[in-house]
């Protein structure tokens, strides 16, 4: 499923993440303008107290980013969104550097970084970063968060549309919101009124 997220209208869902030495975050966008866009974060209080996070910039660029117990690790492709058109985008830290992808293909140069993740007790947003800051403009669609760096090649078959569940098993699967709110375990939450429609480039 996608959903559009605005100004008050986004998802998020409570998540605990300590002893994370390696992540992928995936995520199709769609966005209706160029702007500064979160697309998916994991957030506890505001500014650097995140885990990761992959947000638009008004100037197309895309930034991919996790914050290690020592450090923000972020890398960043520019020109590569398309106002109304969708796009598979992937983060993956594998404990040694981040690499972002765009439609499968890496587009970010490798950056450096070590050590696990930031403990956070969440939430995972999609759409919007802490109390609802920096809002999407646009659909996000089939979130999913896995606790290990996914290979190359399940990021492609990812970005040929085939489902976060079919490829490994992840963490957080945001999918098949409908008319309920819990999934494996987890609570999903809704804030203001996001819509939700069905996704166009993923097989079931």
């Amino acid at each position: 499923m996608s959903y559009t997220c605005s100004s008050g209208n986004y998802f998020t869902v409570p998540r605990t993440y300590s002893g994370v030495t390696a992540l992928t975050v995936s995520a199709w966008f769609r966005p209706t303008s160029i702007t500064d866009a979160t697309i998916c974060a994991l957030w506890e209080d505001a500014g650097t107290d995140q885990q990761f996070l992959v947000s638009s910039g008004s100037d197309g660029s895309l930034i991919f980013a996790v914050f290690t117990t020592t450090a923000r690790v972020a890398s960043t492709a520019t020109g590569l969104l398309t106002v109304n058109t969708w796009s598979h985008l992937a983060l993956v830290y594998n404990g040694t550097n981040i690499r972002g992808f765009v439609d499968g293909v890496k587009r970010t140069s490798d950056v450096s970084g070590s050590g696990g993740l930031k403990t956070r007790t969440g939430p995972f947003g999609i759409g919007a970063r802490q109390a609802g800051n920096q809002p999407s403009t646009g659909a996000t669609g089939e979130a999913a968060v896995w606790r290990s760096a996914l290979a190359d090649d399940e990021i492609i078959s990812l970005s040929k549309g085939f489902p976060a569940f079919r490829i490994r098993k992840p963490d957080v699967e945001v999918s098949l919101i409908r008319d309920v709110t819990s999934r494996e375990g987890y609570t999903i939450t809704t804030v203001g009124a996001p819509t939700v429609f069905p996704h166009p480039r993923t097989y079931r």
